[in-house]
């Protein structure tokens, strides 16, 4: 599979949990690190962060605070590293 073929949304993948369970396979590719685009608490569903209402809450529609926790300690586990990319600049008022 192409990387660039890789590129889910959460809703795809099942959220911080269905991200998980890719980890294995990507490490396996010889894939080194993954990026988490903005994951902060949105109006909606999902969307890029650029809407972010809470700007330290992950998105609930992604999964709980617990399961973000354990992506990450799985993906290191494995010995991948995660970045994780912020938006700082567009909140509501």
């Amino acid at each position: 599979m192409k990387a660039s073929s890789m590129k889910y949304t959460w809703a795809r993948l099942g959220g911080f949990t269905g991200v998980q369970r890719q980890l294995a396979r990507l490490a396996d590719m010889g894939i080194t690190a993954i990026e988490l685009m903005p994951l902060n608490e949105v109006p909606g569903q999902r969307n890029w962060g650029y809407d972010g209402v809470l700007p330290f809450a992950p998105q609930s529609s992604y999964g709980t605070p617990e399961q973000l926790r354990q992506l990450i300690d799985h993906a290191h586990s494995l010995g991948l590293m995660v970045f994780v990319d912020v938006v700082y600049n567009h909140f509501w008022p």
